[in-house]
């Protein structure tokens, strides 16, 4: 049976494989429709999570979770050329370490 809503008027997960290159071609991809497609998809995820009657710190946890994600990502390089051996490099060689130089240190007997 034929689809009745016009292939414009879909929402993404109604569009069959086959519809799916013709639907992207329909989407507006201007600046003003562009910033109009993360408007409502901002405004789903407000009032799904955040603008609800009982409401929980889940909408909250999604938004730091990502940003977890994003820095992580970001700072990936930088985290991996610090992970080398303290025990075999240099006292103070390594930005950061002041732990290297307390833990270096014999104890007092």
């Amino acid at each position: 049976m034929a689809s009745l809503v016009p292939l414009k008027e879909k929402k993404l997960m109604e569009v069959k494989l086959g519809e799916l290159p013709s639907w992207i071609l329909m989407r507006d991809f201007t600046p003003s429709g562009i910033a109009g497609a993360f408007r409502r998809g901002y405004d789903r995820y407000y009032n799904k999570y955040i603008n609800v009657r009982k409401g929980s710190i889940s909408g909250i946890n999604m938004v730091l979770a990502a940003y977890v994600v994003f820095s992580y990502c970001i700072s990936y390089k930088e985290l991996t050329n610090m992970s080398g051996d303290a025990s075999t490099t240099e006292e103070g060689s390594l930005e950061g370490t002041a732990w290297l130089s307390i833990t270096a240190c014999p104890t007092p007997t």
